[in-house]
């Protein structure tokens, strides 16, 4: 940039700068989760709410449940599979151009019975099939004459 002054007098004097713009605006950040999984499943995290007046040029994925991280890069949308279930915690961190940084957290817990069958019920269908099974098993065996008879 080149300023130029003139005094009360008239005399004009100029001056050249360097004038540098620096990004001092961290990043919005947010994140949304398909909610509605099951263990197995794929889950979804999303950052497409994020957004930079300069532009973002990293996201960071940190997700935590029990002993285990999982660290995910530069993908503005992440995916990984539900092997537990278990409380898991997620945390995304957008960094911009100019090294500006912002985070946000979301914590979700994933049960036994999450969009799946749970044991309870699995287990009760089992056992009344076995139980059709043998009844019917003695019904085919009474009418055939081999099966337990009266005053043996």
């Amino acid at each position: 940039v080149t300023l130029t002054v003139v005094d009360t007098t008239g005399n004009p004097d100029l001056d050249a700068m360097t004038v540098t713009v620096v990004d001092t605006t961290p990043p919005w950040v947010a994140m949304k989760a398909l909610m509605d999984v099951a263990v197995w499943d794929v889950m979804v995290l999303n950052a497409d709410g994020a957004f930079d007046n300069v532009g973002i040029v990293n996201w960071t994925w940190r997700i935590v449940h029990g002993n285990e991280i999982i660290m995910l890069y530069d993908e503005e949308q992440v995916e990984f599979i539900i092997q537990e279930a278990d409380i898991y915690k997620a945390t995304l961190t957008v960094t911009d151009a100019a090294g500006n940084e912002a985070t946000a957290h979301i914590t979700f817990e994933i049960s036994e019975d999450d969009g799946g069958i749970s044991t309870a019920l699995l287990i009760g269908v089992i056992v009344a099939v076995v139980v059709i099974a043998v009844v019917i098993l003695a019904v085919f065996l009474v009418q055939r004459g081999k099966g337990p008879r009266e005053g043996a």
